[in-house]
């Protein structure tokens, strides 16, 4: 039997490593209904990186690390009480 934090922090990543995907479909796929174009990805890796390629591929890094981050974060303040299940608390 797996401890309780265990499980936890695997579905924190499982969530955030969705909801970094659907991030993505909706940065990259947003110009086919309108919105502007943003390549935050390039964006993220530009602050570290010199050149295009590497900057695409240290932005995916960053980007991919800082969604399970935040949704580790999340759930671990979430299971220590701070939130609840209300609307306004997302």
């Amino acid at each position: 039997m797996l401890h309780p934090l265990i499980v936890h922090v695997r579905d924190a990543i499982i969530a955030g490593s969705t909801g970094r995907m659907a991030m993505i479909l909706l940065i990259y796929g947003g110009p086919l209904i309108g919105l502007p174009r943003i390549d935050a990805v390039s964006m993220l890796g530009s602050l570290i990186a010199p050149n295009k390629q590497d900057a695409v591929t240290l932005g995916g890094a960053i980007h991919f690390t800082m969604g399970i981050l935040f949704a580790i974060i999340y759930a671990g303040l979430w299971s220590l009480g701070i939130g609840s299940a209300v609307w306004w608390w997302g």
